[in-house]
C-alpha cells in the first residue's frame, strides 16, 4: 500500500512544484488573494501522505493526528522560510491573517492526505 502512496506523493509533489513555479513566474501569489490556498492545501496533503507512507513502510499504523502534525510542521517551516527570505507580504490581508489562513489550509490538506492514504 505504501508504494502507491509514494507514487501519488511524487505526482502531488510535481503538481505542487508547478503551482508554486507558476505563482512565482507570473506573480500570482501577489495578484490573486486565493492563489496560495491550493498551494498550502497540496503541501499539507503531501506532508501527510509522505508521513503515512513512511509509517506504513516501518510497519506502523497511521494516525490522523500524525498527518495533521506533519502538515502543521511543514507549514510553519514554510512560513518561517518566507519570512526569512523577506518575501513581500500579501497585499490583501495582514501577515497574521495570511499565516493563519495558510496553516488552516495545511491542516485541511493534511486531513485530506491521511484520508487519501486510507482509501488506497
Amino acid at each position: 500500500m505504501y508504494q502507491r502512496a509514494v507514487v501519488i506523493s511524487v505526482v502531488l509533489g510535481v503538481v505542487l512544484a508547478l503551482v508554486y513555479a507558476a505563482g512565482l513566474e507570473y506573480s500570482l501569489f501577489w495578484r490573486l488573494w486565493w492563489y496560495d490556498i491550493p498551494a498550502h492545501f497540496l503541501g499539507g496533503a503531501l506532508a501527510a501522505l509522505v508521513t503515512s507512507a513512511v509509517c506504513a513502510w516501518r510497519g506502523g499504523t497511521m494516525r490522523l493526528w500524525w498527518g495533521i502534525c506533519a502538515a502543521v510542521l511543514v507549514g510553519i517551516a514554510w512560513e518561517a522560510f518566507e519570512w526569512t527570505l523577506g518575501l513581500p507580504p500579501n497585499a490583501f490581508m495582514s501577515f497574521a491573517l495570511d499565516t493563519t489562513k495558510d496553516l488552516l489550509m495545511d491542516v485541511v490538506g493534511g486531513i485530506s492526505g491521511v484520508a487519501l492514504y486510507r482509501l488506497l
